[in-house]
């Protein structure tokens, strides 16, 4: 999720955004620095080069929410590099662009939008 999406939403003090990143120290560093309401902001590592942690993150979110509903999912995330002479693969083997910028956000959709609409609860108190 971009910044300026991320300020915007906490500025509102109507949502606790959750931001999947591939460096959690980097965006809590980001956080501070934006001036982030920190109590409403939660940043959770995923790696969109790998189904594997599309997957990890997903079940984490599931377990973070403990059953609230997630309002609003952002997909914004993508990766562009026309100059690079060959293409790039993903842990999955599709070609990154792809996997990152597109089938990354489907199953993250498909996961997240199936946990709610079964109404699927994992929670450890």
């Amino acid at each position: 999720m971009g910044r300026k999406t991320a300020q915007a939403l906490l500025r509102t003090g109507d949502y606790h955004v959750v931001g999947a990143v591939r460096d959690v120290d980097k965006m809590e560093t980001v956080a501070e620095l934006d001036e982030f309401d920190l109590d409403n902001f939660t940043p959770m590592e995923v790696e969109l080069n790998s189904f594997d942690s599309v997957r990890e993150f997903c079940n984490n979110l599931k377990e973070f929410t403990c059953g609230k509903p997630i309002d609003r999912l952002i997909c914004n995330a993508g990766v562009y590099q026309p100059s690079l002479p060959y293409a790039k693969w993903s842990a999955d083997g599709h070609e990154q662009t792809m996997q990152i910028n597109f089938l990354s956000h489907f199953l993250m959709i498909r996961y997240v939008n199936y946990s709610s609409s079964a109404n699927l609860t994992l929670c450890h108190n």
